[in-house]
């Protein structure tokens, strides 16, 4: 049976609190393994994060890809350089954005989400049509990592997005 990315086997007891958030991804492994590939869910931003990494678990370009939104970024990017945006050039930069991720995928590889649990701390409406997730991760050895990602909803439902700095 599948596992989802946060539930890391063979850890062993990481204490009462990291051990019982680890339970709990492992029951949420079953659910989603039990729920199908075929029902991502893109209904809330959380449900987008869980795509996105679900998809660099399996190593599934298509699926990575699906989790984002390339005309949302593009449309960001243009915005942030204060160049126009009308339909053929968002969908120009889009395309770009795609090619590139699709690209650095293949060549870099997939991040490794298998050996760490990682919980929601934070989540924040930065508009109404875009959250910034903050998630805390432990790792195999014990440290613990912040990281942070945006989630946008569109027409397709919420979507992860990298914006521009």
């Amino acid at each position: 049976m599948d596992q989802h990315p946060n539930d890391a086997p063979g850890r062993g007891a990481c204490g009462g609190h990291a051990a019982a958030r680890l339970r709990v991804l492992a029951g949420a492994a079953l659910l989603l393994a039990a729920a199908g590939a075929a029902a991502t869910d893109f209904a809330g931003a959380e449900a987008a994060q869980r795509a996105l990494e679900t998809a660099y678990f399996h190593e599934d370009l298509e699926a990575a890809v699906a989790a984002r939104d390339f005309n949302y970024e593009a449309r960001a990017q243009l915005a942030s350089s204060h160049a126009a945006a009308d339909a053929d050039r968002v969908a120009q930069a889009a395309l770009v954005l795609e090619l590139s991720y699709r690209k650095r995928l293949k060549l870099e590889g997939f991040p490794d989400v298998r050996d760490r649990a990682c919980a929601l701390r934070g989540r924040t409406a930065v508009r109404a049509d875009l959250v910034k997730l903050e998630q805390e991760c432990t790792l195999a050895d014990g440290s613990l990592r912040r990281e942070t990602s945006y989630a946008a909803h569109t027409a397709a439902g919420w979507r992860i997005v990298e914006l521009p700095q």
